[in-house]
This record gives structure tokens, C-alpha cells and sequence, in this order.
């Protein structure tokens, strides 16, 4: 077939796919059979639509003439040596290095009321990709996309659509989750007066609603550097289709999106969550949990429920174009009513802060496997470590994430958990916001910020020089990156036994849609969304409080000694999801550690996944799990492919 019968083909499925898109799970309660009713009569609805003839091709090139692209429809332009483009096969690629750009840009221009269709894949690495429509045009510095724009944006394998405005002047996008740029897939974009809409390989990923350009733009096809880094990058491009696009009957209006919190995130009670009926009548029906329904006319009033767990939220509107159109979505929120708790575990030998985390330094600290979470509610598990002495505390980040020009781990801690900020300019400084970069990052974001809060607003001081006893260094280690922090208990404002307010934070280099929280996203706008750590007594603490042992004599040191002699054998003291380490500890080395600190923090969980978060073989990890389970160091047991911990 060939190239036009392809884009023919790829273009009718498309059109079929879309009478298909709208379900509800028969599963659902039966206040909604009012609305089951109606979806279910949506296919009949749209076919008594008439409909325009959209399938006119205004713009066309297959990247097969002699220069690769076609010199009658494009302006090729670049920047510096660093941007190339060659031919390859049937492909013309385009790359971009530190302070280059390269870009094509239709000579012809475009008014709303059209859609595209482009094939491509992307090695974009650390430069940044843009393909859409846009008002610039070519020009000494034509890589960026200014004023009223609506295009796909790619970097480090990310895409987001996107939408800029003239005025104000902002930006607005939606993530496109789990795409793989890195491989070849047809993308289409609709760009209608109201809404653009994002699809690849005929699945709908994200629209957008609003007023939008109505032209005439040029669309472009642009590649330059990301944040002046030293990587390459390149896209491959095989196909630019661009139609007539007036009827939106084929798209299967409305659009149902969900700006913030994220699905499946955790969140505080009463959180408001923004759903968006793109394409609507702007009327919204929604439910809590199945309970009864509520509706209104923008603005929506959706909270989270306050009590602690899980909630569903259903949510319906009918389409504002006249198709008698309806569609259902259902997302999934957790409120956290009690925050999780920590143990800083008493450490005996201070570890040295060189940002290379040393077993035998760190083995007295209690070892965690926490999972950071993303806007759009995925997640990536963090091993961290966390001790004190009488006059530090100590934490240490075993991270996944890549050395970057943006990569950084942070922490806030705040040194009254009262949820309010009590930042100070002077000893003791309270609540802070510390920041280390990755080795290949910026220097720019080693910082140190005091968090203060009047009246509900809060402010962000950064300090010129950071207080003496804070001390952070980063390292490479393999594929992963170690960061090590200390921080001074008299500048937090509390001694051993206090219990304080903290969130772990890591920041990959590119899109701020990777940034990685715990337990809540942007902890920074409300002190409530940190979690609790309690910081371990001094010894001497420890001999008062469990004076019984010298008022009970013999008995004290038969339990002293039966005590000790268990946990030689089994090598490990637990403490809540923590492990404090025994002197026979010295003969485990890190991985067999973080391998049972990991077991003990999930009541299941696949050899896959712990092999991925333990970065060691499946192979490897299962003879490990074996082993400790043998030597009684764990109660767990393997069954199958997953490991069960057991009470």
C-alpha cells in the first residue's frame, strides 16, 4: 500500500474508532441508568448527524523528494553547527546540540478549522521537540513558539500539548502519559475554534477547551537544546498530512479532563479537584463514593471527601454541540487524615557527608522504601535512609533518577508540625526548604530556603549563605545517584524525642511534570502535606526510660541476653517498617539490607519489581529473598513470582 492509501486507511479507522470511544461499566450503581441510557444512544444520535466533508488535504509532504523534504512547502532553517538534517531510507531527520536549532516551517499559512497528521519518532534526549501551528515565522531565531500557538512539545520522552496565549500571556498543557516517543507513532492534532484535541495511533490522549487562535498560522517543525545542555537529540519525520477539519462529530464529543490533584494521588481532605468538561454545554454531574448526585454550572464546587482513604469520584456532562452526546469518567483520589510516620534512628558514628552512602556508615540508620509520586499519579520508589545524634539529623537519598542539568533531591522540614510554616532569618531558623543538585546539575540550585507563613500567605526567603552545620554532597553510583544531607537539630528548633514535619522531593531534569513528591505534591503551599518524623532519644534517654532492667536485676540481664542473642541471629531489629542494625549487621552488605527494609515496607510485591527497585537481576533478587527467608532475618515467603510478607 502505498503512501496515500496508508493515510487514507489510518484516516477512515480513525474515524470509526471514534463512534466507540464512550462506555460505562456495567458495574455501576443504578442512579446512573439515566445517563447509561443516554450513552448508550449516542451512536444511533450521531448517525442522523449530518456531517462536513473534512477528508480535503490542504498540505501534504511524505519526505521523499531529493532534499528529503519538499523546498516548495517548507522554509529549512538553522542555527550554529550543532543542527543537521540528512536523509535516511525514506526518513528526513533533523538533529540539535548545545546552542543549535534546526526547523521547517510551512511557507503556506493555516485558519482554524484543520487537523494534522504527522509520523514520526524522536531521540530527544535532552533537547526539546515542537510540532504545531504557530505565528512566527522564519526568522534569525526561529525555534521557539510565541504568542497564539497550539502544538505537541517532546522532551526526554515526554509529550505535552500545548496551548499560548497572546493575553494574558501563559501557557496551558496536558501530559500525554505513556507514549514512547523513542519509537515511530501517528500523531493527529484538531485544531477547532474552541478546543484542540492530541490522539496517537488513533487514541485519544488529552483536550484542551478555550477560546483558540483563529490564524493564519505556519506550522512548524522545530529541535534545539534544552536548558544549554551538551546532548544530542534528534527526530525522525515520515509523513505531514494537514486537512480541513469543521465538524467535530467524528472527535465523539465532550471531553471529560482532570487538571489537579492527580488520579490516584494523595491528597488532604476537602482539596478541590478540577475537572473540566471540555466540548460540554458546561452543565456537570458528579458523585462521591455512589452517593447522590450533584450538579452546577461553572464554577464546579468538587472537594475531596475529608475521611481518610480511598474515593471515587463519577463524573457525566452532555456535549455542547448539539449531538445529544454524553460521557462518564471515573477517577480515584486518597485523603490523608494521618500523616505517615518515620523514625530517625540513633546513630552512634556520625557518616561522613561525601555524597557516596557507605553501608557501614549508615548501617545503624532506619532504611525506607518510599514511593514519589507525579502529578499524573505515577510513581517511582526512593530508598532513603534516616538517622540523628544529639546534634544532627542525617538522610540520605539512593536515587533512580539520572545527573541532569535540572536533576535535585529536596526535603522541607519543618520543626513544628503544627501545619503552619514558622520560617526565621535568625537561629532557629525553623522550617526550611534544602536543595542539592545532581553532579551534572546547575550549582545554582544548591540552596538552602526559609518557609514563614502570616495570615495564610506563604513566603519563600533564600538564604545568601546557609547557617553553619548544614553540609550536602551528591554522587554518581553506577546508574543511580546518592545524596547525602545533614542538618543541625538547634536550627530546627527541637532536641531527641521531638517529632517534626518532612517531605522528600526529587526534581529530574526537563518537564516540570516529572517532579516527584512525597506524601503530597507542593508541599511548599501548605505545611499539612508533610509527613511526621519522630527523632530517636539519646541512649541515656533510652536507660531511663527501661529503668526496670536495673530494678529487676538478674531477670534484666536474662532478658537483655535473650533478647540480644535472638536478633544476633537474625541480624536485624525491627522498629515500625525500619531496621536498626545489630553488630552482626557488618556481614550483610547494602543490597541484602535495602532488600529486606523493601519486604518489610509492602505486604506484597513481585520479584520484577523488587529487582527493579533493589537495581540487581530478577535472578539475583530471588536468591536474596531465598536466603533471608531461611536465615529468619524476614517472615516472607515466595509464591510464584511474588513475595508475601507475612505478620
Amino acid at each position: 500500500m502505498n503512501r496515500v492509501g496508508k493515510s487514507l486507511f489510518i484516516h477512515l479507522m480513525l474515524i470509526s474508532f471514534a463512534f466507540s470511544l464512550v462506555t460505562i461499566p456495567a458495574s455501576e450503581t443504578t442512579q446512573y441508568d439515566h445517563y447509561r441510557i443516554l450513552l448508550n444512544q449516542n451512536r444511533s444520535s450521531l448517525d442522523n448527524v449530518q456531517t462536513a466533508d473534512d477528508s480535503v488535504s490542504v498540505f501534504e509532504d511524505y519526505f521523499n523528494s531529493s532534499l528529503g523534504y519538499n523546498d516548495s512547502l517548507w522554509t529549512l532553517e538553522s542555527y550554529e553547527n550543532g543542527s543537521v538534517s540528512w536523509i535516511e531510507g525514506e526518513y528526513f531527520n533533523m538533529t540539535a546540540k548545545k546552542h543549535s536549532y534546526r526547523a521547517l516551517t510551512s511557507k503556506q499559512t493555516f485558519t482554524v478549522g484543520k487537523e494534522v497528521s504527522f509520523r514520526i519518532c524522536a531521540q530527544d534526549l535532552e533537547t526539546v521537540i515542537c510540532i504545531g501551528w504557530t505565528n512566527t515565522t522564519p526568522s534569525e531565531w526561529n525555534y521557539l513558539f510565541w504568542n497564539d500557538s497550539v502544538y505537541v512539545e517532546d522532551s526526554l520522552n515526554t509529550l505535552l500539548l500545548t496551548h499560548k496565549f497572546v493575553e494574558p500571556p501563559q501557557r496551558e498543557f496536558k501530559q500525554l502519559s505513556g507514549i514512547d516517543t523513542s519509537e515511530f507513532h501517528t500523531y493527529r492534532i484538531v485544531w477547532n475554534s474552541s478546543v484542540i484535541i492530541a490522539y496517537a495511533d488513533g487514541v485519544r490522549y488529552a483536550a484542551m477547551g478555550s477560546e483558540m487562535p483563529n490564524g493564519p498560522l505556519h506550522f512548524k517543525i522545530a529541535i534545539t537544546e534544552n536548558h544549554n545542555i551538551d546532548t544530542e537529540g534528534w527526530v525522525c519525520l515520515d509523513s505531514v498530512v494537514i486537512r480541513e477539519h469543521h465538524s467535530m462529530i467524528q472527535e465523539n464529543p465532550p471531553f471529560i479532563t482532570l487538571n489537579s490533584p492527580g488520579n490516584s494521588t494523595l491528597n488532604l481532605g476537602n482539596t478541590p479537584i478540577d475537572v473540566v468538561p471540555v466540548g460540554s454545554d458546561g452543565v456537570l454531574y458528579w458523585s462521591w463514593d455512589g452517593a447522590s448526585t450533584d450538579t452546577s454550572n461553572y464554577p464546579y464546587n468538587i472537594q475531596l471527601p475529608s475521611s481518610e482513604g480511598q474515593h471515587y469520584l463519577d463524573v457525566y456532562c452532555k456535549d455542547g454541540y448539539g449531538y445529544n452526546h454524553w460521557s462518564h469518567v471515573k477517577y480515584i483520589f486518597h485523603t490523608m487524615v494521618n500523616p505517615p510516620l518515620f523514625r530517625a534512628a540513633w546513630i552512634s558514628m556520625s557518616p561522613l557527608i561525601d555524597g557516596v552512602i557507605q553501608p557501614e556508615e549508615w548501617q545503624e540508620a532506619s532504611f525506607y522504601t518510599i514511593d514519589l509520586v507525579r502529578a499524573d499519579g505515577s510513581s517511582v520508589p526512593l530508598n532513603i535512609s534516616i538517622g540523628c545524634d544529639s546534634d544532627f539529623l542525617y538522610i540520605a537519598y539512593n536515587s533512580t533518577i539520572p545527573s541532569g542539568h535540572d536533576s535535585r533531591a529536596s526535603m522541607i522540614i519543618n520543626g513544628n508540625p503544627d501545619g503552619v510554616y514558622h520560617g526565621n532569618n535568625e537561629t532557629p531558623i525553623t522550617s526550611v526548604y534544602y536543595t542539592k543538585r545532581s553532579p551534572g546539575g546547575w550549582p545554582g540550585y544548591d540552596e538552602l530556603h526559609i518557609l514563614s507563613e502570616t495570615d495564610g500567605s506563604i513566603s519563600d526567603q533564600k538564604l545568601s549563605m546557609a547557617p553553619s552545620g548544614f553540609l550536602s554532597e551528591s554522587s554518581l553510583n553506577r546508574s543511580n545517584v546518592h545524596y547525602e544531607f545533614r542538618i543541625p537539630l538547634v536550627e530546627l528548633g527541637v532536641t531527641n524525642g521531638a517529632t517534626i514535619g518532612i517531605s522528600f522531593m526529587l526534581f529530574p531534569s526537563g518537564m516540570g511534570v516529572h517532579n516527584l513528591f512525597f506524601p503530597i505534591a507542593s508541599p511548599w503551599e501548605n505545611a499539612s502535606r508533610l509527613a511526621l518524623l519522630e527523632l530517636s532519644l539519646l541512649p541515656s534517654s533510652w536507660l531511663v526510660q527501661f529503668g526496670f532492667f536495673i530494678v529487676t536485676g538478674f531477670a534484666g540481664v536474662v532478658l537483655v541476653l535473650g533478647w540480644t542473642i535472638r536478633y544476633k541471629s537474625h541480624r536485624y531489629k525491627q522498629i515500625g517498617s525500619a531496621f536498626i542494625a545489630t553488630p552482626e549487621m557488618e556481614a550483610i552488605d547494602e543490597t541484602y539490607r535495602r532488600i529486606a527494609g523493601i519486604i518489610q515496607s509492602y505486604e506484597t510485591i513481585t520479584i520484577e519489581r523488587l529487582a527493579l527497585m533493589a537495581n540487581i537481576s530478577e535472578r539475583d533478587a530471588r536468591a536474596i529473598v531465598t536466603e533471608l527467608i531461611s536465615k529468619k532475618i524476614i517472615s516472607a515467603k515466595i509464591v510464584g513470582e511474588e513475595v508475601i510478607r507475612l505478620a
